[in-house]
């Protein structure tokens, strides 16, 4: 029975042997980190808008680019005057 035991705890001495020195190690620490989450997502606006003019006219200049915030009574587009002028100047006349 002792040679049978002694036997079985054999293995054991050899797995709690210490491990060569010369590996790097460093000491357990404690450490606050900060939560930081990494995702993927698509956003979408809230309030949408068409936007059209009264008046027609050739577009001279925008001055807004897709997915810009626009305030109330900002100028997004300029417009060529030049026929509206001409219908002015010709109900001035009259």
């Amino acid at each position: 029975m002792r040679i049978l035991l002694f036997f079985i705890l054999l293995p054991c001495t050899v797995l709690a042997a210490p491990l060569p020195s010369g590996l790097p190690t460093s000491p357990v620490e404690q450490r606050n980190t900060p939560q930081e989450y990494i995702l993927d997502g698509v956003l979408e606006a809230v309030n949408q808008s068409t936007v059209s003019a009264q008046t027609s006219g050739r577009v001279e200049e925008i001055l807004v680019d897709v997915n810009d915030t626009v305030e109330a009574g900002k100028t997004i587009i300029r417009l060529r005057a030049s026929e509206q002028q001409a219908g002015l100047d010709q109900a001035q006349a009259a």
